[in-house]
Parts: structure tokens; C-alpha cells; sequence
């Protein structure tokens, strides 16, 4: 089981930087070698992103929504996270964020990322990698 973040998932639609290791998730999961984690509000931020950062039509945006959810993703629901709000507070993260962390602790797997940033403020995580990093 392998958390991904929001970062990682949008890269399997948009041609950007590392797009071919968030691929290689995306290949490792069809062919059931890993499965992937995510909370439910990863679904929210990627419609967001494809509604503000792409001219993607609103029926691409749907399609794209429709094959994520067609993955079967391990989907935990807010309210199943423990932790969010202390893990918030301790590394200066959003809700959102910690809830991508909270839920690889919960779960006592990996969590990858492709926000350098994000990653910046987790120094010292050890289950959280770089999508670079991780795909190696």
C-alpha cells in the first residue's frame, strides 16, 4: 500500500515534470503489484486543479474524475483520519495535506509527493518521499 498525493495523481493526466514515475504507479497498481491509498478529498482537489489550472472541457474534467474513481483506489473519508489537525499544526501544514500524511501513519505505508515544498515542511517524516525519490 503506497499513499499518493493530489501532485502525484494529476500527473496522470497533464504532460509535466516526473509525469513518467507517476505513471509507473498508475501501471503498478492496474497490474495489482501496489495498491494505492488516498483520502476523499483527493477527488475535490483534482477537480479543483483541472477546473482552475487547465482548459480542460467540462467533459474531459468528468472523464478524468470518472477513470480516477474507476481505479479503486484504499479511499479513507475525513473522519477516519487521526491526527490531522495535530500533524496540521506541527509541520505548518493545510488540513488537506495532513491528511495525505495522516493517512499513510495511519496505515504504516509510504507517502509520495511531487510538492518540494511539501516535502520541505516534512523534513524528518520518514515514510514521506519525493515522487523522484520514490520511483527508484
Amino acid at each position: 500500500m503506497i499513499v499518493l498525493d493530489a501532485s502525484v495523481l494529476l500527473k496522470w493526466f497533464l504532460d509535466e515534470p516526473d509525469s513518467s514515475q507517476a505513471l509507473s504507479y498508475q501501471q503498478r497498481h492496474i497490474a495489482g503489484k501496489d495498491s494505492i491509498a488516498i483520502p476523499d478529498l483527493a477527488f475535490y482537489e483534482l477537480a479543483n486543479t483541472f477546473i482552475l489550472r487547465t482548459h480542460l472541457s467540462q467533459e474531459e474534467i468528468q472523464e478524468n474524475l470518472s477513470q480516477l474513481q474507476s481505479y479503486q483506489f484504499h479511499v479513507t473519508l475525513f473522519s477516519e483520519l487521526i491526527g490531522v489537525v495535530g500533524i496540521a499544526r506541527k509541520y505548518g501544514l493545510t488540513a488537506y495535506d495532513a491528511a495525505y500524511v495522516a493517512l499513510a501513519q495511519t496505515l504504516r505505508c509510504r507517502f509520495v509527493t511531487a510538492d518540494e515544498r511539501l516535502l520541505t515542511r516534512l523534513k524528518g517524516v520518514p515514510h514521506a518521499a519525493h515522487l523522484r525519490a520514490a520511483s527508484r
